[in-house]
């Protein structure tokens, strides 16, 4: 277990999490030691620090949890916990109360002279590796989920112009500074808390008072926001763009986490140039690449035809867990890219607004990717959509057409779908507010323009009749 590897050993996992989550174990442990020693003194003449946290590590990796007579428990079984761990499970295991003891039941036929396997359970290799001891070089589900996971950090930024407001909106709920929220390849609750967090990040002062506002007794507020959200839904064909109405109009962002929809395409954006910043300064702590990782792992003796990095070994256990960890890093990365580039069409006919023009992220400047192996997205020719030497911009319909078949697009060349479908929903709902934002502007200033041109004609007209022809 790397709680117990030497500093040779250790440098392997360099750039990953898991060396402070392996030194706040070891700090634990020794806290309970010492604590323990603090109230029996004895303890000391039995065991030093080293044995205590050998056998203290038996019962993390080895217990079974178990229900017994109604009571839930934990014990520890000698031989079944010699069973190694294998996904999709074969066996299932539980306390039998009426012949009152441990059971091992197969799920299927094992054939005889068969390692018999147990399973651990869909855990991160982070978790196998520091509960355990050990690290799956497969470690995808049945499904094609990988639970593999990798922390961000995301914080706000203390040269914000707008710091001290974006601060009392972050500390609405009990939290950090600091949050680190793990992500996998998937679209689950923790990717979206992320996105959430971004976006307040990046915010403008506009978009800051848009998902925070506040005003007027919460019964009033309800009252309007409903009649609002039921003409805004006879209006709209999605379910989705009703929900996001309903949501933005119910003021439900009571916290950060909240922000689940997109607030502005710029927004968007800027979260997703942010995102990928994250995520470049991440790869760039590890001292090897994605693709060296897959070579050292993949490399054959020639004359032996047996690994260069043995099995089970140390380095090989480090090795496919920091490599677990950048191939999530390289998905986000491709999210990114993918959605920026997308939004580029976007903002050739929708907005103008660039990203970068939020002034209030300091991950603006991109930095290079240190993932080899990491292509630049080339998926359609934006050339084709608009020139831009000469600034012709889309129509709307044009516009559609070119996001349509950039989607297509990512279904034909394979993209992951938690990718086409963040491109597909999320962007797609801010393409389509952005439009009517346009929209509404647009008519707004006609407006406008025509309640000026009959104003300045009836004010020609009554001069007329006094005979000021030639005073306007």
């Amino acid at each position: 277990m790397p709680i117990f590897w030497n500093d040779d050993d250790l440098r392997l996992l360099q750039g990953s999490y898991i060396l402070a989550q392996i030194a706040d174990r070891n700090e634990a442990i020794e806290d309970d030691y010492n604590a323990i020693c603090d109230i029996a003194p004895e303890l000391a003449d039995i065991a030093t620090l080293e044995e205590f946290k050998w056998a203290r590590m038996c019962v993390c990796s080895r217990n079974f949890g178990l229900v017994i007579h109604g009571q839930r428990t934990s014990a520890m079984v000698p031989h079944a916990d010699m069973l190694n761990h294998y996904r999709p499970r074969e066996t299932k295991w539980t306390y039998d109360e009426d012949h009152e003891c441990f059971t091992i039941t197969t799920l299927q036929t094992i054939p005889s002279q068969s390692q018999i396997y147990d399973s651990y359970g869909q855990k991160c290799n982070h978790r196998f590796l520091l509960n355990y001891g050990f690290a799956v070089e497969s470690n995808v589900e049945l499904d094609g989920f990988c639970p593999n996971e990798v922390p961000l950090e995301v914080s706000l930024s203390p040269t914000d112009p707008i710091h001290d407001k974006k601060l009392e909106f972050w500390c609405r709920e009990d939290g950090p500074l600091v949050r680190r929220i793990r992500v996998c390849v998937s679209n689950n609750e923790n990717t979206k808390v992320l996105m959430s967090f971004l976006r307040v990040v990046v915010a403008t002062e506009e978009e800051l008072n848009a998902i925070c506002k506040t005003g007027g007794s919460s019964s009033n507020r309800n009252t309007t926001a409903t009649s609002s959200f039921l003409t805004a839904a006879e209006n709209s064909t999605s379910i989705a763009t009703t929900t996001s109405l309903f949501c933005g109009i119910l003021n439900v962002y009571r916290t950060c986490r909240d922000v689940r929809f997109p607030i502005s395409l710029r927004n968007e954006r800027a979260a997703l140039e942010h995102l990928l910043c994250l995520v470049r300064q991440a790869c760039s702590m590890y001292p090897t690449t994605l693709d060296e990782d897959n070579k050292a792992l993949s490399a054959v003796d020639e004359k032996t035809k047996e690994f260069l990095v043995p099995l089970f070994s140390n380095t090989r256990h480090a090795l496919i867990q920091v490599r677990g960890e950048k191939e999530v890093l390289k998905h986000y990365e491709d999210l990114a890219l993918t959605a920026i580039a997308l939004c580029e069409i976007d903002e050739s006919g929708v907005s103008s607004h660039s990203a970068s023009s939020s002034g209030n992220c300091d991950a603006v400047k991109l930095p290079s990717s240190p993932m080899r192996g990491s292509s630049d997205i080339n998926f359609y020719d934006l050339d084709k959509a608009v020139d831009r030497n000469e600034g012709v911009a889309l129509s709307s319909s044009s516009e559609d057409t070119v996001f349509d078949q950039a989607i297509r697009n990512l279904e034909r060349d394979a993209k992951h779908h938690t990718i086409i479908r963040y491109c597909t929903d999320v962007l797609g709902a801010a393409r389509r507010e952005a439009k009517r934002k346009m929209g509404r502007n647009q008519r707004h200033y006609q407006g406008v323009g025509n309640a000026s041109r009959r104003n300045l004609q009836r004010r020609q007209q009554h001069s007329r009749g006094f005979g000021f022809e030639n005073s306007f």
